[in-house]
C-alpha cells in the first residue's frame, strides 16, 4: 500500500507546468525525504529524551518542592504536600520500550524498500497511461502533452538507478549517524536466504518470536527476492484497479449497469485463477530453489 502510494504522488507531480517545474518539485522532495531520515528523526529523538530527562530532573529534586511549598504554604494540607522519597528497592517506574537493533534496522530497510520498488514501478505507470491515454483521460485532465510523457518516462527510468545508490548512502549514514546496523542485519538475512530448507520461505512455519509481531514476516522473508516479488505483486495489482478506476470516474461509465459485467466478472475470476497458478508452479517448480534440499524433499 506505502508502494502504491509513493507511486501515485510520483505520478502527481507530472502536472508541474513544464519539465523544469517538475524537476525542481522532485528534488524538493527528495531533499525533504533525505532531512527526514537524517534530521527530522534525530531532533524528534532529541526532544523527546531532554523531556524525559526535563521530568526526572525536577522530580527528584527535593529543594525545588520544598521551595514550592514554601511559597504556596503547602504545609497543613490546604495545598501541596510532600511525600517521602521511595525507598531503595522498590519498583522503578517503566520506562518505554524502545525497539530492539533488529527491529530499527528492518524498519529503514523497509523504507528504502517500498522507495526503490516504487521507483521502479513509476515508469510502468507512465508506460499505461501512455497506452491508455484515451480511456484514462489523466494526461488531457493534467494538461501535459503526449512528448512530455516520453520525457517524464525516461526520467524515471534514468533516476532509478540513483535512487537505489541515494538509498544505500542513506542505510550507511543512517547506520554511522544512529548506529543502526543495517549492513549487519543483511548480512544476517543473506546467510538465512542462502541456507534456507524450503523453496518458499513461508512454507517454514518457524518465525522468530523474538521480534515484534509486525515485523515477524518481514523478517521471515530475509528481505529476499520473494519479498520484492509480493511487494510488486501486490503494489501492481493496486495500481490497475485504481487506474481502472480512473477509467470509469473520468468516462462517466457505470459498470453495474453494462449487459456484460457478469461475463467480465467470470474472465477476470477465470483469468486471476490461471495466473495464479502458473506463478505457483514457475515458484515452486522453476525457481528460487535451494542450494540443497535432498533431505527435505
Amino acid at each position: 500500500l506505502v508502494t502504491a502510494c509513493s507511486v501515485v504522488l510520483f505520478v502527481g507531480t507530472l502536472g508541474a507546468t513544464d519539465f523544469t517545474d517538475f524537476c525542481e518539485g522532485f528534488f524538493i522532495e527528495l531533499l525533504i525525504g533525505i532531512a527526514e531520515r537524517l534530521v527530522v528523526a534525530s531532533v524528534v529523538e532529541w526532544t523527546r529524551k531532554g523531556i524525559k530527562q526535563a521530568m526526572k530532573w525536577v522530580r527528584s529534586r527535593s529543594w525545588f518542592w520544598r521551595a514550592v511549598l514554601n511559597l504556596t504554604f503547602g504545609y497543613g494540607g490546604r495545598g501541596l504536600s510532600m511525600t517521602e522519597p521511595e525507598a531503595e528497592g522498590e519498583e522503578e517506574e517503566e520506562e518505554e520500550v524502545e525497539g530492539t537493533p533488529i527491529e530499527e534496522a528492518m524498519e529503514e530497510i523497509l523504507g528504502c524498500g517500498t522507495t526503490c520498488m516504487s521507483t521502479i514501478l513509476s515508469p510502468f505507470l507512465i508506460l499505461l497511461i501512455m497506452v491508455f491515454g484515451a480511456e484514462s483521460q489523466i494526461a488531457v485532465k493534467y494538461g501535459i502533452r503526449e512528448n512530455d510523457l516520453v520525457i517524464y518516462l525516461l526520467f524515471g527510468i534514468v533516476m532509478a538507478p540513483f535512487q537505489v545508490l541515494m538509498d544505500i548512502l542513506l542505510n550507511h549514514a543512517g547506520e554511522v549517524k544512529q548506529g543502526v546496523r543495517i549492513y549487519d542485519y543483511m548480512l544476517y538475512a543473506k546467510y538465512r536466504w542462502e541456507n534456507r530448507m524450503t523453496r518458499w520461505l513461508f512454507d517454514d512455519p518457524r518465525m522468530d518470536e523474538s521480534i515484534a509481531e509486525p515485523l515477524q514476516s518481514v523478517n521471515h522473508l530475509c528481505f529476499s527476492p520473494q519479498f520484492y516479488f509480493i511487494e510488486t505483486y501486490y503494489s501492481w495489482g493496486i495500481l490497475l484497479c485504481l487506474m481502472a478506476v480512473t477509467i470509469l470516474v473520468n468516462s462517466d461509465l457505470n459498470p453495474f449497469a453494462d449487459p456484460a459485467f457478469a461475463f467480465f466478472i467470470l474472465q477476470m475470476l477465470l483469468i486471476n485463477r490461471v495466473m495464479d497458478e502458473s506463478i505457483k508452479f514457475v515458484v515452486f517448480h522453476v525457481i528460487w530453489k535451494p542450494k540443497n534440499t535432498s533431505q527435505f524433499w
